[in-house]
């Protein structure tokens, strides 16, 4: 039964899906257990989610939400929506709930229609957040490289490519020069020459295999080669970390492309 006078809020995304998943303590389970004897709502969506067929479109999800939204808006008091058959209206109100939960966890936004490359492109490119901004003392590049560094960071990609350009003219196994012309090519556009140094980069530079495989690959993804894009991504490993979650994120969405 549940305790007179205590009231709480209604569940969090997170607690549906650790309440279905068995996830929660024997204390947690009993609050949530006690807050569904009241609220019908919460009883709804945790059904409605127990047994809603995950093939189920956003579209469809979209549909019921704008027919429940009319049924609502069509009741003339509160006293007369409280007074609709449960029944009769549980699968919409589960629906709806369904919604809430899916935006909240980021499900709905995968079920989505498809993206062309230069969409996709656009949601997963970042600027590269360089860590280096001095140089390595006797480097014969050395002028070129902390030139470079310093527009780069400035956000002045033209003219940083062309002080990297510079460096690896006096120094090709320069691979910060080659990883960051690489970068600033991309951002310019340059897609050829952006995979060229970055190439070289990742395959000569193992510090700099992340950022110089990421970076790979979203000049490939903008390019629409995402059979290349693919295989590229699946080559950074966890040893990766950041790259790596971003690696996966991606991967799950190249399947929808158009």
């Amino acid at each position: 039964m549940s305790k007179p006078f205590t009231t709480r809020a209604c569940l969090s995304p997170q607690e549906v899906q650790d309440y279905l998943g068995n996830q929660l303590s024997e204390s947690d389970r009993f609050a949530i257990e006690d807050h569904l004897l009241d609220c019908p709502l919460c009883e709804a969506a945790l059904e409605g989610l127990s047994q809603a067929d995950p093939q189920t479109s956003a579209q469809d999800f979209e549909s019921i939400q704008k027919e429940l939204n009319i049924r609502i808006a069509d009741k003339k008091s509160e006293k007369e929506a409280r007074v609709l058959s449960l029944n009769r209206y549980r699968n919409w109100i589960a629906a709806a709930a369904i919604i809430v939960f899916l935006v909240s966890a980021g499900i709905l936004y995968q079920s989505k229609g498809p993206l062309n490359n230069q969409e996709l492109y656009a949601q997963h490119h970042s600027n590269y957040e360089s860590p280096f901004v001095g140089t390595r003392s006797g480097s014969a590049s050395e002028g070129f490289l902390e030139k470079g560094l310093a527009s780069f960071h400035q956000e002045d990609y033209s003219q940083a490519l062309a002080h990297f350009e510079e460096a690896i003219s006096e120094e090709e196994t320069d691979w910060v020069a080659q990883l960051h012309a690489g970068v600033s090519a991309l951002e310019l556009g340059s897609s050829q020459k952006a995979k060229d140094h970055l190439m070289k980069a990742r395959l000569n530079a193992p510090l700099l295999y992340g950022p110089a495989t990421w970076y790979l690959a979203l000049t490939q993804l903008a390019e629409g080669e995402i059979s290349a894009c693919r295989e590229t991504l699946l080559q950074i490993s966890e040893a990766e970390r950041s790259y790596h979650e971003n690696a996966k994120e991606l991967l799950a969405q190249l399947p929808r492309l158009k």
